[in-house]
């Protein structure tokens, strides 16, 4: 504000100063913020880019942005999924040939990890924390909980009938606290096989027609694909939806 007795000019000093003060000092201070905070980046690259398992040379590596094919990871055993870890760091890969999962560094190619299953393991689901990798055969009857920091085994889940499916929820339960197991997804032959997975056989759901495959997109609805025996139906797929709320018992689900 101008001041008695200063001529205009040592009052425009007084006014620079002030909105300097109060305006220059901040975006300085946010200048120096950006300039000295750490840089993060993907080292596999993610989201830029994509990684697909099933070409000839293992698993291509597209360039989303460019739209090409930019590169290849050489994998044998005839990869069949694979998963990315939410880092970017790792890829998680079945080789269904060699009868194994491997853990591949995204951003060297290089092996980091592998395990050897029994058949040939071609299903794999993350746990919601990315700290526990799980592996099935198609048409096994048992899923591995693997460490994707060794690939050591540290639990099985027995299911009885051949596996064709995996994924992993949250626990909706009325009572659930952060301590309360999340929950893998199986379908089999049959049915829908829920465990807790602390292992703990929360149980099963017949689906009439077969359950072919499950995903559970935001831990709340699954769904699924039938395999129908019916030659008026052999031509589509049937769709299976599958909710769940407020109970994660299986007498809850509804088809």
């Amino acid at each position: 504000m101008p001041q008695k007795g200063r001529t205009g000019k040592e009052n425009m000093i007084v006014i620079s100063r002030t909105y300097c003060y109060r305006f220059c000092f901040p975006f300085m201070l946010l200048l120096l913020l950006g300039l000295f905070a750490p840089s993060t980046h993907a080292d596999g690259g993610a989201p830029q880019l994509a990684y697909v398992a099933g070409a000839a040379q293992g698993i291509s590596i597209i360039d989303i942005a460019r739209r090409r094919v930019t590169g290849t990871i050489a994998e044998a055993g005839n990869p069949r999924t694979v998963l990315l870890s939410p880092d970017g760091y790792a890829l998680y890969v079945t080789q269904p040939t060699l009868g194994r999962v491997a853990v591949i560094t995204a951003k060297t190619g290089k092996t980091h990890c592998m395990v050897s299953l029994p058949g040939q393991p071609s299903l794999l689901a993350l746990s919601l924390d990315a700290t526990v990798l799980y592996a099935a055969g198609q048409g096994e009857t048992s899923v591995y909980a693997l460490d994707p920091l060794t690939c050591a085994v540290q639990r099985t889940f027995e299911t009885h009938e051949h596996v064709y499916g995996l994924a992993v929820a949250a626990s909706t339960a009325a009572d659930a606290t952060p301590s309360t197991p999340n929950q893998l997804w199986i379908t089999g032959t049959t049915s829908l096989t829920i465990f807790e997975v602390n292992g703990h056989l929360l149980g099963s759901v017949p689906i009439a027609g077969g359950p072919q495959d499950i995903c559970i997109p935001g831990g709340f609805t699954a769904y699924g694909c039938l395999c129908s025996t019916s030659p008026d139906e052999a031509s589509s797929p049937a769709s299976l939806s599958v909710e769940f709320h407020a109970s994660s018992s299986p007498a809850s689900i509804h088809l």
